[in-house]
């Protein structure tokens, strides 16, 4: 049967009109935030597969999607994922603790479950093709929007070396773990969750991690408030001068 669409070329389109967006001034800011960030590039390509049904997409949209989950758990542990909605309410996008949760779990964890249990029901396994494109897109996304793999500037402060880590194993994981679920294959599934808790137990075991990277996200902040509260008296200082002097 002939194919409706041709998915390579719907799925560089979108790719490319996404990033785009990265310096939109016609959007809100957060609307601007939520553009540039990967997790909802992955969720606006899971809506166009099932909104156009490209079937070819199930094995990449699978390997990212458990990826950006294993990466975002591993990245924000301890509470970390707070900051991010308190940089959205000063964005203007207000969210209670519960909806932001809520969303979480929307953008993060119902693509994973979801992309998995198609291909764990229509008995697909993944190629490594897929593996390749997914760590190629999140790569090229980092590079595009920020320059380095540090994502910090487009989030908040976090561990984003064991982010990555999370990222990379979560993706290299996936073909085994759709493989051990569709075939029963108990050992195998055993070994494949017991490799991706490794960046899970990283940073949820880390007993500085939360103070140290809370600090992080506070003291730029402080230094902003400090640096403009200086120039502020500079200026009032400058004015009185010149009044005294005229």
């Amino acid at each position: 049967m002939k194919k409706k669409y041709d998915d390579v070329t719907v799925a560089m389109t979108v790719v490319t009109v996404l990033a785009c967006c990265k310096n939109a001034s016609i959007f809100p800011d957060h609307i601007k935030w939520q553009l540039n960030a990967y997790t909802n590039w992955n969720v606006i390509l899971f809506i166009i597969r099932h909104l156009l049904s490209i079937q070819e997409w199930d094995q990449f949209l699978c390997v990212n999607s458990i990826g950006i989950w294993l990466g975002f758990r591993t990245a924000f542990a301890q509470g970390l994922d707070d900051n991010i909605r308190k940089k959205l309410c000063k964005l203007g996008l207000k969210l209670s603790r519960f909806e932001f949760i809520l969303g979480d779990f929307i953008t993060h964890t119902f693509p994973a479950l979801i992309t998995s249990y198609t291909l764990i029901h229509k008995k697909k396994t993944i190629n490594s093709r897929a593996v390749t494109y997914a760590l190629t897109l999140s790569t090229w996304f980092v590079y595009r929007q920020v320059g380095k793999l540090d994502a910090s500037d487009i989030y908040v402060p976090h561990p984003w070396r064991r982010g990555w880590f999370g990222v990379i194993i979560g993706m290299m994981c996936a073909p085994s773990l759709i493989d051990a679920c569709q075939n029963s294959k108990k050992y195998k599934l055993l070994m494949t969750l017991l490799i991706m808790s490794v960046p899970l137990l990283s940073t949820h075991l880390d007993k500085n991690l939360k103070r140290n990277y809370d600090l992080e996200y506070v003291l730029p902040k402080t230094f902003g408030k400090l640096s403009r509260s200086r120039s502020d008296n500079s200026l009032k200082s400058m004015s009185n001068r010149l009044t005294y002097n005229s």
